[in-house]
Order: C-alpha cells, then sequence, then structure tokens
C-alpha cells in the first residue's frame, strides 16, 4: 500500500497501462509483522509463502479507492504504456524507460500463488486500505482541511 503516493502527482492519478490483474495490496505493517513471525517460528524454516491482502481489486479500483478516502481527487486515468516509452525516448529518461518495461511486464501478469499456508502459519494479513489511510498522518491531515 505504500506505494500509492507514487500514482498521485499533485491533482493528478494515473495507472501506467491498462493493469487488468486482480491483485490483493498488502500494507508494510502487515508485511513487517509476517516476516518477524517467520523468524520466530521452526515452523516456518524453508518455507516461500504468498502474501496476499484482505482486498482483491484492480490497480485502478485501488488508486480510486485511495483517492476517494484522501480525497485528493475524483478521476484516476490510465496513461498508455506506448505513450510513455515515446516520452522516455525523446526525454533519453532511462528510469522512465525502466518504470515502462516493468509495467509491460506486470500488465501482463496475473497475480500467482496460494496465501493459505501463509495465513495458517504467520497469520493473515489484516490492515485494509481504510485502516491504512486512517493511520497515515499526511491523510489525517488532509482530511481535516
Amino acid at each position: 500500500m505504500e506505494s500509492l503516493a507514487r500514482f498521485v502527482q499533485g491533482n493528478r492519478a494515473a495507472i501506467l497501462g491498462q493493469q487488468p490483474a486482480i491483485i490483493h495490496p498488502v500494507a508494510g505493517a502487515d508485511i513487517g509483522r509476517m516476516v518477524s513471525r517467520a523468524l520466530e517460528l521452526d515452523e516456518a524454516l524453508g518455507h516461500r509463502f504468498t502474501i496476499h491482502g484482505p482486498v482483491s481489486c484492480t490497480m485502478k479500483e485501488w488508486l480510486e479507492r485511495y483517492c476517494l478516502l484522501t480525497k485528493r481527487l475524483t478521476k484516476v486515468q490510465n496513461v498508455p504504456l506506448w505513450i510513455l516509452a515515446a516520452v522516455a525516448a525523446v526525454t533519453f529518461n532511462r528510469t522512465l524507460k525502466v518504470v515502462v518495461k516493468l509495467m509491460k511486464y506486470f500488465e501482463g501478469q496475473p497475480e500467482y500463488g496460494n496465501p493459505g499456508e501463509a495465513n495458517r502459519i504467520l497469520g493473515a494479513p489484516a490492515v485494509t486500505l481504510e485502516q491504512w489511510v486512517a493511520d497515515r498522518p499526511s491523510t489525517k491531515e488532509a482530511r481535516a482541511e
């Protein structure tokens, strides 16, 4: 969830490409708790865990909910990857070029794995987007205005 702010610039929010896959966003606090728990438990030794957050959505739905909760703006746009690739080429922006390549990869990837074992051994992630936003100091201030 901590990456959400990267998709918002001023009064605009954008998803890079279409990003149609259903995902289960996870809060850093849940990941930290689960990693800490894995280090404590012999049962977790040698396992590779898949972690899914408590709610499923597309990236666009996730960002729209974030914007609604933080009262930042009303519309989230999809920026075509070909436009970003052209901008990266014209401006010689290597970072943007890498981002476009990464987003192209993610655009075609479903979310893999079954979180059942991680949830059973480490405890399921519980932080929802609503809880996460409510706990952010910057969003508390924005809502108070």
